[in-house]
């Protein structure tokens, strides 16, 4: 029984250590496999960011192109009604002077 007991402890021993070392080596496997899938996650939240930003600059783009399309549109009409008032004016003033200069002339 004394015989076996140190080699008993010895085998026991060495399982032990084998079970530790697996226990490590899967503890490892594990923590790489996180750190890959959280890397994976932050690239993707990165791209994800990244794309959202450029499609928020493309539509903040696009807005501000409408805008300028919209003031020069008002700007063109308000300077086309400028100018057809103005020639309304300028026909009134004409029309005038005529009835003027044939009231002159009739008296």
């Amino acid at each position: 029984l004394t015989k076996e007991a140190p080699e008993k402890e010895a085998r026991l021993a060495a399982e032990a250590a084998a079970e530790q070392e697996r226990m490590v080596s899967e503890a490892k496997a594990r923590e790489v496999q996180l750190t890959q899938r959280l890397s994976k996650t932050a690239q993707e939240r990165e791209l994800s960011l990244t794309q959202e930003a450029e499609e928020r600059e493309a539509r903040m783009a696009e807005e501000a192109k409408q805008a300028k399309e919209k003031l020069a549109a008002e700007a063109k009409a308000q300077r086309q009604r400028i100018e057809k008032e103005a020639e309304e004016r300028e026909a009134a003033l004409a029309k005038e002077a005529r009835e003027r200069e044939e009231k002159l002339e009739r008296e």
